[in-house]
């Protein structure tokens, strides 16, 4: 028998792009889906549009005001009925066979938590920016985010049980606590990832992962999540050294892409003399100072030294934390 497949789409105020997504949910060739939207009390002709789609039976809609991505995308789990469950924004679409090659992907693996695939990255103009792989899950990885997943597969809904959820105190990236969660209880082969583009999604200021000055909130959530994280567990100096790895790597995971966004700023040099002092011969920072030339480090103390600025931004890292 087929499995149910809930699609959780959270919205606010997401046209024009919204009538993408759901045009894509339309063409997907597997059919027993249902699409759970909770529409976060849009002012832009969203809910009229949505509540205007009266040939879909499938589609559950409830508009009321919330009080950010983490309660939105609750309040849609509580309704989804399915045994796998797919996550959608506003800001992108799915491939036509993407519920059909997951689902099949799940009926090879029964046990797997994720089954994951690439998503496809595009400007305003609709140009292939990026198309990024989703990498293979090791929670050390993810919390230094040197591991960063593409939220673009199916979840197995019945495996991950009351961790299927995101802290609505987290303001942005509950993707990065969740991933913690699901890290802490579950084996790396049960992320499974196929060589295969599920999604394709706007890489502009459409989403917050594309506004350099979102990446203050971006960094102080994650830090909050990894603190908590450690917090509960057993102390001594191995869980101290991680803590500092990790929370430097946050840092320079916002300072790569904010590099990327807008060159060597103030904030970039900022994340860049914090990651140093918490881990200061991390060859992830001098990478970073090769690449952009912006800035040297000391051979002895690892201290960042300002250089030259204005050099032109490489490809962007994609970093694909839920937003609306």
């Amino acid at each position: 028998m087929a499995p149910l497949v809930s699609l959780a789409l959270a919205v606010k105020n997401g046209l024009p792009h919204l009538k993408s997504t759901i045009d894509a949910v339309r063409r997907q060739t597997y059919s027993n889906y249902e699409l759970v939207v909770q529409d976060g009390a849009s002012t832009d002709g969203s809910r009229e549009y949505l509540s205007s789609l009266t040939d879909m039976a499938h589609l559950k809609l409830v508009a009321e005001p919330d009080t950010g991505i983490g309660q939105a995308y609750n309040r849609a789990l509580a309704r989804c009925s399915g045994d796998l469950v797919c996550f959608l924004a506003c800001d992108e679409y799915l491939e036509d066979d993407a519920l059909e090659t997951a689902v099949d992907c799940f009926r090879h693996h029964p046990t797997a938590v994720l089954v994951n695939g690439a998503v496809r990255l595009t400007d305003s103009h609709n140009h292939v920016v990026q198309i990024f792989e989703s990498p293979h899950f090791n929670l050390l990885g993810h919390l230094k985010c040197e591991v960063v997943l593409a939220f673009a597969g199916l979840l197995n809904r019945h495996r991950i049980g009351s961790d299927m959820f995101y802290d609505e105190r987290l303001k942005t990236c509950p993707d990065y606590d969740f991933w913690i969660r699901l890290g802490t209880r579950f084996a790396a082969a049960d992320f499974v990832v196929l060589d295969k583009i599920f999604k394709t999604a706007r890489a502009d200021r459409t989403s917050m992962s594309y506004r350099a000055e979102s990446f203050r909130q971006f960094c102080r959530d994650k830090r909050f999540a990894l603190n908590r994280f450690l917090g509960a567990q057993p102390p001594g100096p191995v869980v101290e050294a991680v803590r500092a790895s990790a929370t430097a790597g946050i840092l320079l995971w916002a300072a790569e892409n904010v590099w990327s966004l807008q060159g060597a700023s103030p904030s970039f040099f900022r994340w860049c003399k914090e990651a140093a002092r918490l881990d200061p011969f991390s060859p992830r920072l001098a990478n970073l100072a090769a690449r952009s030339r912006a800035f040297t480090l000391d051979q002895a103390t690892g201290r960042v030294r300002t250089g030259p600025e204005g050099h032109t931004p490489a490809a962007r890292p994609a970093i694909l934390e839920k937003s609306r």
